[in-house]
């Protein structure tokens, strides 16, 4: 990423716009979902919410935020539970601070909606933060956070770990690996060991063998970035992708954390809604998977591979074989995967309710399955696994 702008607006790119666009597709899920299911609080934080305009005219993330949260309130009408709608929004530029609450102040009187501005810091403003909504961090209350940093600094591991505590916790995190590298190559020069010690966590990221390849090295250091998030943080599911334009320079990463898997197929579906004009990649060192639709011709081949890899002659559970497609490939719908690989005679036989049974022409509801048993190898199609 590059440095932050020097003016209090900015154009907004067409990243920046595809950016936009997932988080709006996602917190109008988010909103409309748990604000059905909760009789609780909820929590949104924007941490480094910019001035709430651009400079083209287009509204910025803390905007479409306050707009997805009043709609999905207003579809809801009495089937609505949730209480109060808790919006805080922080930015550092004194300028931009205050752009932010011109924009903002017309939704301040909105009914349900408390919106809160803070001129300062993301990292210290968030331990007064989680101070005085204790809820938020030990009980079911829902809380987001959206962190779009300019670079690598600025969001500490403690403090995403800190953020992810509650099972209903969330975050939408812009990612810079490829800063990560440029630092950890500059190395003494630009403090390298203190800035990614403070990303990560801990010296993990020394732990790992770069070859050299900037590419590849950015997306071992996303690699490891997840699996601190799943081991110190305790993280159930994370997903990655690289964001890119046509010619296939990447423009930086975006990561999402979650506890709940319908949080994870939400977002998946969020991305998916995406200007097609984008290519999203996974982020998975060695796989090229393009983020797609569940039925992509492109994709055939390297799927037929990684589905066999994960999948020929093992015994998985449905659960497990849905949050590994979730997680470490660009497919959404499990249900259609499994149908795919059925119909090619991949799977030998699945347990229900305890009984082992065959697997014949009989469509099979596969949530309801416990264990499924693939057959040893699955042969590619002449035009690729899921057409």
């Amino acid at each position: 990423m590059s440095a932050p702008p020097s003016d209090t607006r900015w154009e907004a790119t067409e990243h920046t716009l595809a950016k936009i666009a997932i988080l709006r597709a996602y917190l109008q899920a988010w909103f409309a979902i748990l604000g059905r299911a909760v009789a609780t609080d909820m929590l949104y934080i924007d941490g480094f919410a910019g001035p709430g305009i651009y400079q083209d005219g287009q509204e910025g993330s803390p905007v479409i935020a306050v707009k997805a949260a009043c709609e999905a309130r207003a579809r809801a009408g009495e089937e609505w539970k949730a209480k109060i709608i808790r919006m805080i929004f922080v930015e550092l530029d004194k300028k931009r601070f205050g752009s932010l609450q011109s924009h903002l102040k017309k939704f301040e009187t909105l009914p349900g909606l408390k919106i809160q501005l803070v001129n300062d810091e993301f990292a210290p403003t968030f331990s007064t933060v989680k101070q005085q909504h204790k809820d938020a961090f030990i009980s079911s209350m829902p809380f987001f956070a959206f962190l779009d940093p300019f670079g690598v600094k600025g969001v500490p591991f403690q403090t995403v770990r800190d953020m992810l505590a509650s099972q209903r916790s969330e975050v939408f995190l812009l990612l810079d690996a490829d800063g990560m590298e440029r630092i950890r190559k500059a190395g003494v020069a630009a403090g390298h060991q203190r800035v990614l010690d403070t990303a990560f966590g801990s010296a993990v990221w020394s732990e790992i063998s770069f070859p050299g390849d900037a590419k590849s090295n950015a997306r071992k250091l996303l690699a490891a970035y997840r699996q601190q998030l799943r081991q110190a943080a305790g993280v159930k599911f994370t997903f990655p992708f690289e964001m890119r334009r046509n010619n296939g320079v990447a423009s930086y990463h975006l990561l999402f954390a979650t506890n709940h898997i319908k949080g994870l197929e939400k977002m998946k579906e969020a991305m998916q809604k995406v200007d097609k004009n984008f290519i999203f990649t996974d982020g998975k060192t060695g796989q090229n998977f393009m983020f797609a639709t569940d039925e992509p011709a492109v994709l055939a081949r390297d799927a037929e591979d990684y589905f066999n890899m994960q999948c020929s002659g093992r015994e998985r559970s449905y659960d497990d074989l849905k949050a590994w497609i979730l997680q470490e490939t660009p497919y959404t719908r499990a249900e259609k995967i499994l149908n795919a690989i059925k119909g090619r005679k991949g799977i030998a036989s699945v347990t229900i309710g305890g009984k082992v049974m065959e697997v014949g022409n009989k469509p099979i509801q596969w949530e309801q399955t416990g264990k499924i048993i693939f057959r040893d190898q699955l042969q590619p199609p002449e035009k690729g696994l899921f057409e």
